[in-house]
């Protein structure tokens, strides 16, 4: 009853053997909601891409482990979690539960180790529907890119035609000596025809006043990829607020028959340096450009502007009616005041957002450095209150700052 051969039992055994689980990437994001709570977010990199996520206020985190009544207060718990996510010292552990996840990490209160664990809920991702429709948009854009492309190609033949019959003519030109009148009507009739279609091929796929990229600049461009964007930035941490970004450039840019198509990262401040010089490097000349500002309090706003920063020797303004500022915490934007100035720029200063006495985003050279300036409501941008972009501070040190440059397309 109890026999058997060792065959058998070392085949139970292994049976019995728990099959190793796959381990699972995950991307942690740390930031503050609307109603100033810390939100931590972890997303799997791989498989269903569902979201985990706990909003905390100082009071739920006293509740967690006697190790937060060492800080003051919530900002300063955000610092030392995103401290632990660089320093790769958090652990994430599935619960039994599978619409659960556990947040760990060790640490040390009154010199003793413990394991401090705050648990994350699975939910539906919220971004889908803002994924879809930018997807949309993109199918919407190749389809134009493709109408285009066919119709230069028609256009391109019809050229090629007229050249061939151009040449044709030349060659009659010389044996219709006897009835030149006739030869050259006829020549110069194709010349017309074959410069007005060059003109309009001209028109189709270089139209200034459009600022219109054409098929040959797009297949060198790559599509705009919203959640390769959010990884790659080091201040967007949702697809939300890219989102939030594009529709606003949109809007503001309507009046010119142009829309957002994508957008390239150009300079950040951590890979390239933190000096006005690099900036101007980097950036000058080139338009539309989107400017990201993190602090060191982890507050991230910006702006938008379609005119070109220079190297001037002395500080020059600039008319933008689309500019406009922004805070990504806020999830709102401000636009310049009508007849005001956007844009100042300096080669001894970094982008500027009005300038002088009057700026509503200031940064001087070596920004990491140099506390940068937010302005008072109203001054330019339609703010409502002093210092609004950075919750009531005049003043920010720089933490990260990244500047991309937008492509634009002709609207159908």
């Amino acid at each position: 009853m109890y026999g058997g051969t060792n065959d058998a039992s070392s085949n139970e055994e292994e049976e019995e053997k728990p099959k190793k689980k796959q381990k699972i990437k995950y991307n942690i994001r740390i930031g503050f909601t609307k109603l100033k709570k810390l939100k931590i977010s972890v997303n799997e990199l791989k498989g269903e891409n569902l979201l985990y996520q706990r909003k905390l206020d100082y009071s739920d985190f006293l509740e967690v482990d006697n190790f937060f009544a060492l800080y003051n207060n919530i900002e300063e718990i955000m610092v030392e979690l995103d401290d632990l996510i660089v320093e790769n010292k958090i652990i994430l552990t599935p619960d039994k539960d599978p619409k659960k996840l556990l947040f760990e990490f060790d640490a040390e209160v009154n010199n003793k180790p413990r394991r401090v664990s705050i648990t994350l809920f699975k939910k539906y991702n919220e971004h889908m529907d803002a994924i879809n429709s930018i997807c949309k948009a993109l199918v919407a854009q190749n389809q134009l890119i493709d109408k285009i492309t066919a119709e230069n190609k028609d256009l391109k033949n019809k050229i090629d035609y007229l050249d061939k019959r151009v040449a044709e003519k030349e060659e009659e030109k010389i044996i219709l000596e006897n009835d030149s009148v006739k030869g050259t009507k006829d020549l110069n009739d194709y010349d017309k025809q074959s410069e007005l279609i060059r003109h309009e091929i001209k028109i189709q796929e270089h139209n200034d006043d459009f600022a219109f990229i054409s098929p040959k600049s797009l297949q060198e461009i790559k599509q705009c990829d919203p959640k390769e964007l959010i990884d790659n930035s080091k201040i967007l941490n949702h697809i939300k607020e890219l989102t939030f970004l594009i529709k606003k450039i949109n809007r503001n840019i309507s009046y010119t028959s142009k829309q957002f198509y994508n957008m390239k990262l150009i300079y950040r401040a951590t890979d390239d340096g933190d000096t006005a010089e690099m900036f101007h490097k980097k950036c000058d000349n080139l338009s539309p450009l989107l400017i990201l500002i993190k602090t060191t309090k982890h507050r991230r706003f910006g702006g938008f502007t379609q005119e070109c920063y220079e190297s001037c020797n002395e500080m020059k303004g600039k008319l933008d009616g689309s500019a406009f500022i922004f805070s990504l915490d806020k999830f709102k934007s401000y636009d310049v005041q009508e007849g005001q100035k956007a844009i100042c720029t300096c080669k001894e200063k970094g982008p500027i957002f009005y300038g002088n006495e009057s700026c509503n985003i200031y940064l001087s050279d070596k920004f990491f450095l140099t506390k940068g300036n937010v302005a008072k409501k109203g001054d330019r941008f339609n703010t409502n209150e002093d210092y609004e972009i950075n919750f009531g501070i005049a003043k920010f040190v720089t933490k990260e700052i990244e500047i991309y440059h937008i492509y634009l397309t002709k609207l159908q």
